[in-house]
């Protein structure tokens, strides 16, 4: 396996930037060759690894022929492991008749021979032998397992490249691994491209746009033939707003790059959200020319053909859809109707019985096929469905009667469109209605009917609503779009482009999570139009998952003005119905037949405005809180019976349980071995949908699988202390950032996060907090709190919040002054409470520690330099007087301006933007709300050289307010200078009359540190 090193470094989807400067080709095309040329020299194993990396290639190669060619090749090549001739030849014949839409090539169709090649790959492997991991890691991924990122960490660890640690941020999903191991490889190489387009799509992942942007403008101009890396960078662009850019971008990329299928489709889809339909529709069809069976260009092209109201081009359009994609009920749909519309009777009736094949509860199909029937005059067809719209109505609660039903309660569309035309053309973003109507069935299930109508006012609006999203899970709820129109102001209207489903993007957590998001996209929208949209989910099972348990929390205010609000809850009348509404007029309740229906509305609701650091939402909007439940206990024992059956151990984490408490001798080791082990065996994914919103998956699932929400870990946890003898509770947890709620009624849907409580301790534990050991997270701090025990017992109450004693940070300093002007330092910062987690993770990786450290000086002296850092971390000690700190230690240099002899001193080692972090603005119309008190001490020693002279000592400085104190001292001594600094913040929330005097005392801190020492050095 030593040829591995040689070229593995090669196998990643992108080049080297140092590769592409000096190119003029298709950097992929030359990619390509390499990997070819590399076959003949390494063995069979790596001989795979090689051809599933040239296959990946495909698409952005200018020349898909000549990777055919030698795929061809090396089928035909005798000479090659019969594995590897049958490999080539399959991936030949698949890139032959592959779909755009495939989600990736194939690897060895057969599960037995990739398990048998997996397993002849890991005995291969040797303990000190980087190579031999990377290949197994490499494998392990085309076959999909779990364990390639841990085997390509292992890689790197024992052989550090910057390909390497690209590798692991490809394989894991674990953002806190992934940013690790970026960082890792590009401290060996800055300009790597793979490394910072991973990066840039990190921070787009994490909504920090303006780092990814920096980061792939400096990747992009460091290798321009890169036209992945720049597509990326010009899609950023778009999405910061940035249009002609975007635009300029894209442009130069179709000149420069004319014939990669991947960039082509990415630039017709980029297109047409500029606006640019013919472009889009130009690029598109040039693809179906090379790749007829390109599904998302068809549907490109469909939009394109519909806006333009081309029957004949759409009917294609769908005829080629449903060959490539027979199974799809919404492109059956689709063609059906446009059949019908068209006249094609015959046609019609063809693609509706295909549709009902697929779907035979779908009413809607079975009354057009109806309709169908008696235009072909075939009068028994027709009563025949029209029997089967009944049956299919009937088998779906919830659906067209009930929709009827509704019609009291909703808007009429176009008397509101005519009022918004006629007298909002000018005006800015507005909500013109937005209604709710919910219905509770006597079986506890509950159907859902919305209507949405929404004036475009701003390019924001504009970009919002062009694609609008429907979340729902379809193993519990049934979605029908009733309606989707673009209106404009000449009143014609033109329908969205449904899109269909969509599983989530993350293709390993959508094989366990039952999610899906319904896409419609108005591709004509403007300013100054109408958005209307209509949809209902009725239940798709017999009984309810919850049982007699009902909640909803409604908001009655958004981003924009809103015209009407509306909140219609129909109720069996047997079912009592507790309700709190914030800011809302009391509901009119009204009786039909055997329901009481209770109507809550608000006209003219101001748009809702946050300003930063503000209260939660449910502090600022008016609300609607409904339940079945007027009392916490009642609600904590349904909760229990809920999920006590999810806590049960299975015989391999019994097993884990008893290495974890081997040699543990108390409680507090255990429960420190427990919350460890959890932390470290799963990532936290926030994935929350259908029955698993509440509840949580059984304890054995969340580990086999090592990911899981906070209700999974927060189970896994607790069902391990209480094996272990340690009474634990779930805690169902409403962040602070959410803001405070009333207290009454009692529903779930008021929490947003579970912990862990340990009563006999009175210890709360977050298990998606990786890098707390017993500080909770200070969202966690001050939040209302539902405990719940798997006995039924419950208890409202709020986590506790930490005093600026717990959240305190230590900085000490020993500085030498020389006679040159150079300062030679060490130092020592201890952080406990809430900067000890930040901390932790900043210098989790042993690499990084220096630059990371350097950087957080260079924030006050940027020329300096750090030769050392020493990281202890006081995690758990047995005791329970340990403070739980983490301790650095530092050692550098800090040099001045040569051949000064006057030296300026700061009065601080640390930054004190306390203004612009905590307070920016000179005004404010809401409370301040800050996350945790702290304290910050800072002790600074400098030894001066002999003949030195103290020229200018600040005078001593204090400050006392209600918000928080300073106090900075200054002392000489014999050949030394002390200063001594010690500020607190107090207070956790600033009232709005109170802001002004609290931005003042942040100033005023800020000024005192502003002050410098001059010292004059010796001749």
């Amino acid at each position: 396996m030593k040829s591995l090193l040689h070229y593995l470094l090669l196998v990643s989807l992108f080049v080297p930037c140092c590769y592409l400067s000096a190119q003029t080709r298709n950097p992929y095309d030359l990619k390509l060759d390499q990997l070819y040329q590399h076959i003949s020299s390494a063995d069979k194993l790596e001989k795979l690894v090689l051809l599933d990396q040239m296959f990946r290639l495909r698409e952005r190669l200018d020349d898909r022929g000549h990777l055919e060619s030698l795929l061809s090749s090396l089928a035909a090549d005798s000479r090659q492991p019969s594995i590897v001739v049958q490999e080539a030849a399959a991936l030949s014949d698949e890139l032959e008749s592959e779909s755009k839409s495939s989600a990736g090539p194939r690897w060895l169709s057969n599960e037995g021979t990739r398990q048998q090649v997996i397993s002849e790959a890991a005995s291969r492997v040797r303990p000190n032998d980087a190579a031999s991991y990377q290949v197994l890691a490499e494998l392990e991924f085309m076959a999909g397992s779990p364990d390639a990122a841990s085997h390509m960490e292992r890689a790197a660890q024992l052989g550090p490249t910057a390909e390497r640690w690209q590798r692991l941020a490809l394989f894991t999903n674990d953002p806190f691994r992934k940013f690790a191991a970026l960082e890792s490889g590009l401290a060996l190489a800055p300009t790597d491209s793979q490394l910072n387009l991973q990066l840039g799509v990190y921070y787009v992942g994490r909504n920090q746009l303006e780092k990814a942007r920096d980061v792939l403008m400096l990747a992009s101009s460091a290798s321009p033939d890169d036209f992945v890396l720049r597509e990326r960078l010009a899609a950023l662009y778009l999405n910061l707003g940035l249009r002609s850019q975007a635009l300029r971008e894209f442009k130069q990329l179709q000149e420069r790059f004319p014939r990669p299928l991947w960039l082509r489709s990415q630039l017709a889809l980029e297109y047409e959200h500029l606006g640019l339909r013919d472009e889009a529709a130009g690029l598109a069809a040039s693809l179906l020319g090379e790749e007829n069976n390109c599904a998302e260009m068809l549907e490109l092209l469909a939009r394109f053909h519909a806006g333009r109201q081309m029957t004949a081009e759409l009917k294609a359009d769908y005829l080629a859809l449903s060959r490539i994609q027979p199974h799809s009920v919404e492109i059956w749909k689709r063609l059906a109707q446009l059949e019908f519309n068209s006249g094609d009777l015959n046609a019609a009736r063809s693609a509706l019985s295909h549709l009902l094949q697929l779907n035979p509860a779908d009413a809607e199909a079975h009354r057009l096929l109806a309709q169908t029937y008696q235009r072909l005059h075939m009068d028994a067809q027709a009563q025949q469905e029209l029997s089967s719209v009944q049956q299919a109505s009937n088998a779906a609660p919830g659906t067209a009667s009930a929709q009827q039903e509704d019609k009291d309660f909703l808007e009429n569309t176009s008397s509101v469109v005519k009022e918004a035309f006629l007298h909002q053309l000018h005006r800015a973003d507005v909500a013109l209605a937005d209604v709710r109507v919910q219905q509770l069935e006597a079986n506890g299930l509950d159907r859902v009917h919305v209507q949405q109508l929404f004036f475009i006012g701003s390019d924001a609006a504009l970009d919002a609503h062009r694609l609008t999203e429907i979340r729902y899970s379809p193993s519990s709820e049934i979605l029908r779009v009733i309606r989707a129109r673009d209106w404009k102001p000449d009143g014609k209207s033109l329908d969205a482009q449904d899109l269909g489903d969509r599983e989530e993007s993350d293709s390993s957590l959508s094989m366990y999570y039952d999610a899906r998001t319904r896409a419609l996209r108005f591709t004509g929208l403007e300013k100054g139009d109408v958005v209307e949209v209509e949809y209902a989910m009725s239940p798709a099972l017999r009984s309810s998952q919850y049982g007699k348990y009902f909640g909803e929390l409604v908001f009655f205010a958004g981003q924009a003005e809103t015209q009407l609000k509306r909140y219609v809850l129909i109720a069996p009348s047997t079912e009592t119905i507790y309700s709190h509404a914030e800011k809302v007029q009391p509901p009119t309740v009204l009786a039909r037949d055997e329901n009481k229906i209770f109507v809550w509305e608000s006209h003219q609701v101001p748009a809702l405005l946050r300003e930063p650091r503000g209260p939660g939402m449910t502090e600022l909007a008016p609300y609607v809180h409904v339940s079945t439940f007027s009392d916490w206990r009642q609600l904590g024992a349904w909760y229990a019976d809920l999920v006590r059956p999810q806590f049960a151990l299975d015989q391999t984490l019994q097993e884990k349980l008893s290495a974890l408490l081997e040699g543990k001798h108390n409680d507090r080791e255990k429960i420190a071995a427990i919350q460890d082990f959890v932390l470290r065996s799963t990532h936290y994914v926030a994935q929350e949908f259908g029955i698993y919103s509440y509840k949580p998956y059984p304890v054995a699932q969340t580990y086999a699988r090592r990911f899981g929400d906070c209700k999974d870990k927060a189970s896994l946890m607790i069902a391990l202390l209480r094996a272990a003898g340690i009474e634990a509770r779930l805690a169902l947890v409403r962040t602070r950032s959410l803001g405070s709620v009333a207290a009454t009624p009692a529903s779930i849907a008021v929490f947003n996060h579970a912990i862990v409580y340990i009563p006999k301790y009175d210890l709360w534990l977050d298990g998606t907090a990786d890098y707390a050991v017993r500080e909770l997270p200070l969202d966690d701090q001050g939040a209302m709190a539902l405990t719940v025990a798997l006995d039924g017992t419950a208890q409202l109450r709020y986590t506790p919040m930490s005093r600026a004693a717990d959240n305190y940070t230590r900085h000490i300093i020993q500085a030498q002054l020389t006679s040159h002007g150079t300062i030679r330092f060490s130092g020592s910062t201890a952080a406990r409470g809430e900067d000890a987690p930040g901390l932790r993770q900043e210098l989790s990786v042993r690499e990084q520690q220096l630059d990371s450290w350097r950087r957080d000086l260079a924030q006050v002296f940027p020329s300096v330099q750090v030769y050392s850092v020493t990281v202890r971390d006081e995690k758990w000690a047995a005791e329970e007087k340990s403070d739980d700190s983490i301790n650095v230690d530092f050692r550098g240099d800090l040099s001045s301006a040569p051949r000064k002899r006057l030296v300026s001193l700061s009065s601080t080692w640390m930054p004190r933007s306390y203004a612009a972090t905590l307070a920016p603005s000179s005004t404010r119309s809401q409370d301040l709300v800050l996350f945790a008190p702290w304290t910050t001490e800072e002790e600074i020693h400098v030894a001066l050289p002999a003949g030195a002279r103290v020229a200018e000592l600040p005078h001593d400085r204090s400050i006392t307010t209600a918000f928080g104190s300073l106090r900075l001292h200054y002392r000489k001594l014999p050949g030394s200078i002390l200063v001594q600094s010690k500020i607190e913040f107090d207070n956790t929330r600033i009232a709005a009359a109170d802001y002004r005097e609290f931005r003042d005392f942040c100033l005023n801190a800020e000024r005192s540190f502003h002050n410098e020492i001059q010292v004059e050095l010796p001749q």
